[in-house]
């Protein structure tokens, strides 16, 4: 009976040591998962935590290295674009001509397409005051008037068809003749 009872004792020993095993190895991975997930998303190697003096200082030379790598593949992109970017000025400037590009330059929100319009003179409903005054020039008169819905723009160049334009406040044209 005593040797059942020792043999007893050293199996629940031996179970309770491989669970305390088992519980040591499970921490040590959710360690080392941990520690990547931070080296991952961490730009500053001091927040984590290596154990070792030598590990440190070789993962910051990494990050170094990697960092200047960074530094210059970046200075190379944005060398790239800075290329692209000209090269498609000056394909628009061929297509749309210089006087297009310089009202371009001034006016970006309106778009190249607009700028060659204004150009070319065309006007439209919708467009803005200051495209008109862009493609034609200051007006010769410009009156305002109220019949009761608000104040209304009437602006007219004298050499021009069609002549007058009219606008509220907000400087967008909503008629013309």
């Amino acid at each position: 009976m005593k040797i059942f009872i020792l043999a007893l004792s050293i199996l629940i020993f031996m179970q309770s040591c491989d669970s305390s095993e088992q519980n040591v190895e499970a921490e040590r991975q959710k360690n080392e998962k941990i520690n990547a997930d931070m080296l991952r998303k961490s730009d500053s190697l001091l927040e984590v935590n290596l154990i070792g003096t030598w590990g440190m200082n070789y993962k910051q030379r990494i990050d170094s290295a990697n960092k200047s790598n960074y530094n210059i593949r970046i200075k190379k992109d944005i060398k790239k674009d800075i290329e692209r970017q000209k090269e498609a000025e000056i394909a628009l400037k061929k297509k749309y001509g210089q006087y297009a590009w310089n009202i371009y330059q001034k006016h970006k929100n309106w778009g190249i397409e607009v700028c060659n319009k204004l150009v070319k003179h065309q006007s439209w409903i919708g467009m803005d005051y200051d495209m008109l005054v862009v493609s034609r020039g200051k007006p010769n008169s410009v009156n305002k008037s109220n019949y009761g819905g608000g104040d209304k723009w009437q602006c007219c160049w004298d050499d021009w068809t069609p002549s007058c334009f009219y606008m509220g406040d907000d400087n967008i044209i909503t008629s013309y003749n």
